[in-house]
């Protein structure tokens, strides 16, 4: 099991990937119960997926294909688990696809960040 780490709450933009009509995604943004921008905010993360907080939109079911993206830089994510909260709004764990290198630097610098203090507490620990 890997390890997970807190996120620095970076925005991702979040659009299922798997549209009803070929290559046809509009279907979402014409939806009355999504915004027209839907934001994921990464919560935590690990080396192979992430929880994010998504506000919007319909909820989406295991094994859903999400587009992912922040700024230019894009990639894939899949449904792994759902998490209606009180306030509509839901958590996703998502299991990393295909991402730009921009976008896996920007969703693993956390663990990055982690390490040092780790490390400086198994030292601490050993003495």
């Amino acid at each position: 099991m890997c390890r997970r780490v807190p996120g620095d709450c970076t925005e991702l933009t979040w659009e299922p990937a798997d549209a009803p009509r070929s290559g046809d995604r509009s279907w979402w943004r014409r939806r009355r119960d999504t915004p027209e921008h839907v934001v994921a905010i990464v919560e935590d993360v690990s080396a192979t997926g992430a929880r994010v907080h998504v506000s919007g939109g319909p909820q989406l079911r295991p094994g859903r294909k999400v587009v992912v993206g922040h700024g230019d830089a894009r990639g894939t994510v899949t449904v792994k688990r759902t998490e209606e909260l009180a306030d509509g709004s839901f958590h996703y764990g998502v299991e990393f696809g295909t991402l730009d290198p921009g976008l896996r630097d920007l969703l693993l610098s956390a663990l990055d960040r982690k390490r040092p203090s780790d490390l400086e507490d198994l030292w601490k620990r050993a003495d």
